[in-house]
């Protein structure tokens, strides 16, 4: 099981954080978060940033938002909600951004995810997105589940990328 410690060598993002807090207390000695436990009320303030996925085994594991906060959809640009992540996300980092996140259901263990992208808007921008990603289990036994929350946040320079389990 992961601790507020591993993460904060990896990231300061406050809400992170207090999302990591929560996420830790709901697992306690269970082998994966219980996903019956896991209310985002208890968190509600970060419910925008917020993501659930369903991996859908019937769909060769496929990774199928079950909720969405609204800061989500924001950036994406629609309600992800019922959609796979694999048909909506098109980044050239495609590939990483899906298995990262399949490699916290494979693993049981944390995901964390650092990258910076470039917008191409009115004038160019970078945002830093910082990503956490918790397994969860329905049966107790496997994941089936990931919750997690990720930030969109204005930068004026980028560093390096990462994706890693803690």
């Amino acid at each position: 099981m992961i601790n507020r410690q591993a993460i904060e060598e990896w990231t300061s993002n406050s809400q992170i954080l207090e999302f990591a807090d929560y996420a830790i207390r709901v697992w306690d000695d269970n082998k994966y978060i219980p996903f019956r436990e896991f209310n985002l009320m208890d968190v509600a303030s970060l419910a925008s940033n917020a993501f659930v996925i369903d991996v859908a085994p019937e769909d060769g594991r496929r990774l199928l938002f079950r909720y969405t906060g609204t800061k989500v959809d924001q950036q994406y640009g629609q309600n992800l909600m019922g959609q796979y992540l694999e048909d909506v996300y098109t980044g050239t980092d495609r590939e990483t951004v899906i298995n990262s996140i399949k490699d916290v259901t494979a693993s049981g263990r944390v995901g964390y995810m650092r990258k910076f992208i470039v917008y191409q808007d009115a004038a160019t921008s970078y945002r830093l997105v910082e990503r956490i990603s918790f397994p969860c289990s329905t049966d107790g036994t496997s994941v089936d589940r990931i919750v997690g929350t990720i930030f969109f946040t204005p930068i004026v320079e980028t560093d390096e990328n990462i994706a890693i389990l803690l």
